[in-house]
């Protein structure tokens, strides 16, 4: 039998910052759990269909004024109670205020 094993792209490290986007009609916050240069895993207890393109509004912890806005694509999900939760994959380079959050924490 082979071993599977998943090998990431980009690590990811720790955060804890809010995010806005949209289901529908609905307005939906939450909170990234972590991030990479590829994308970010969003703590929710009801994730969006795999496929469904978003657009993010994620503050940073920086006290920066307005989010940082960035488009991205649900591809997994989780769906456990306290730890469920989606990972979105970024359609377009990260912004550069999210790049500044990534280098300084090592990555």
């Amino acid at each position: 039998m082979a071993e599977w094993r998943h090998t990431r792209s980009h690590p990811r490290i720790p955060v804890h910052l809010e995010v806005r986007y949209r289901d529908g009609d609905d307005l939906r916050s939450s909170f990234v759990d972590s991030l990479s240069f590829g994308g970010v895993f969003i703590r929710t207890r009801k994730p969006l269909p795999i496929g469904t393109e978003l657009t993010m509004e994620i503050s940073l912890e920086n006290g920066e004024t307005s989010p940082v806005v960035v488009r991205g694509q649900v591809v997994w999900d989780r769906l456990f109670d306290k730890d469920g939760g989606m990972g979105v994959k970024f359609l377009d380079e990260p912004p550069e205020a999210l790049k500044k959050v990534l280098t300084q924490k090592g990555v």
